[in-house]
């Protein structure tokens, strides 16, 4: 099995819809005219009609409505979030039903779109995310008209604060809601949307559902997964191993992290590329759907590293800067909150050597300590870290330690019997979920 960038094989399947803006072809006047009224569409505020160039966000617009308009699916094939909220082979019509107008604003800059009674307001993060992201984007609106608002959260990144960011539940039938049927409804009933369109709808679930719904939705459990120089493998709890090799394409430069859906690789100057694992292979694309796409959303040239962790109820994305600053993402108000510089830090690590979980700051001087999320200070003694591991994970009520030598080892003694003889460059927990079973 290899490795393949989706980016590079879309055209492989030529009777697919498209899956990138650079794969859509021109659009007539008319057909642009006909989304302009139907939609009653303020189309100076996209950058006038445009009909070619996908970089005008008029351009952007108009492959969105051609998947909602074209896309089609079978009626077998079931899933937990299908549950005929909206009208399935009736997209188009449906939307047009819900929409009253749509502009572009730029009057919340980190927030993606808003309905207000009925008027669709397309923010700057909507022109950075995926077709299939902006598509999700256009459903989930479109459901507000319809009366369907949020509640608070009661876990997840907006856990404890004031901002109404979640449904109750699915069977609510929210916007969550909906905009979760599409993509599972893409994934296992699409008949003409492209594979990659299907992988990334997958990915955009389980990163979403993990956390928008105040009930448990989707059955979360956890494996092992240590990526070598020539694959990765995967164990899961029942000790079950499944490997895959990769292509000639595999990025050796990144680091695999631990995202909302599952793997993220994430390279040095702060590009991620999701990554989905099936018996067909190892897909990488464009993270737009765990945290890391804030890496796209909120560009930051300074950082070095992300890392996206919960504790307990709660979800947080830390940044590391190049000057050892640390800083936490403020979910309710889009931006990363104030820096705190710590001297000599090198890294963040969310196990310690004697197995602790949790989040600690690594030093330049081969020392740790445990960092307080809200205050980024430690608040333990800074203890030594053994100079000869890389990082330590607990799974199946073990610890595991990686060496700089590629070597897993069980607590600190023998190798572990399912990475043997290969040489390991990274060691996650990977969260996996029932779902799509």
């Amino acid at each position: 099995m290899r490795l393949l960038i989706l980016t590079l094989f879309v055209s492989a399947i030529g009777s697919a819809l498209p899956v990138f803006d650079q794969d859509f072809g021109c659009i007539t006047r008319q057909e642009a005219q006909r989304y302009v009224q139907d939609f009653k569409i303020d189309i100076d505020s996209y950058g006038g009609v445009e009909l070619c160039n996908s970089a005008i966000d008029s351009k952007k617009l108009f492959n969105d409505l051609k998947l909602i308009e074209e896309g089609q699916f079978t009626t077998s094939g079931t899933n937990r979030f299908i549950g005929d909220y909206v009208p399935q082979q009736n997209y188009f019509d449906w939307l047009k039903d819900q929409v009253r107008g749509m502009d572009r604003g730029h009057d919340i800059p980190y927030a993606t779109a808003y309905n207000s009674w009925g008027y669709i307001t397309m923010q700057d993060g909507w022109t950075k995310l995926s077709t299939l992201g902006r598509v999700g984007t256009l459903v989930h609106e479109a459901r507000h008209t319809e009366g369907y608002g949020h509640t608070q959260c009661d876990q997840g990144p907006y856990q404890g604060s004031s901002v109404s960011g979640c449904d109750p539940s699915i069977d609510y039938g929210g916007s969550h809601g909906v905009e979760m049927e599409y993509y599972a409804r893409v994934s296992v009933r699409g008949l003409n949307f492209h594979p990659a369109y299907q992988s990334m709808a997958r990915s955009m679930l389980l990163a979403r559902a993990n956390w928008v719904f105040n009930e448990d939705s989707i059955g979360p459990s956890e494996v092992l997964v240590a990526r070598a120089q020539d694959g990765l493998i995967r164990v899961k709890e029942n000790s079950e191993t499944q490997s895959w090799s990769w292509g000639i394409d595999h990025p050796l430069t990144y680091q695999l992290k631990r995202s909302s859906f599952g793997l993220t690789l994430l390279s040095a100057n702060m590009e991620a590329l999701a990554l989905e694992i099936s018996n067909a292979g190892i897909y990488a694309y464009a993270d737009d759907y765990s945290y890391f796409k804030m890496l796209k959303l909120y560009p930051s040239s300074h950082l070095r590293d992300l890392e996206e962790f919960d504790f307990g109820i709660r979800r947080y994305v830390l940044g590391l800067a190049n000057d050892q600053s640390l800083a936490s993402f403020n979910f309710p108000q889009g931006k990363w909150g104030p820096s705190r510089p710590i001297d000599g830090l090198v890294a963040l690590k969310t196990t310690s050597p004697l197995g602790e979980q949790g989040l600690f700051a690594l030093y330049s001087d081969q020392t740790y300590c445990r960092l307080d999320i809200q205050s980024l200070s430690c608040q333990s003694q800074r203890m030594a870290w053994p100079s000869d591991q890389k990082s330590f994970v607990v799974f199946k009520d073990q610890v595991l330690s990686l060496g700089h030598d590629g070597i897993v080892r069980v607590n600190g003694q023998e190798e572990w019997p399912y990475t043997q003889n290969r040489s390991i460059l990274d060691l996650v927990k990977e969260p996996t979920y029932t779902v799509f079973e």
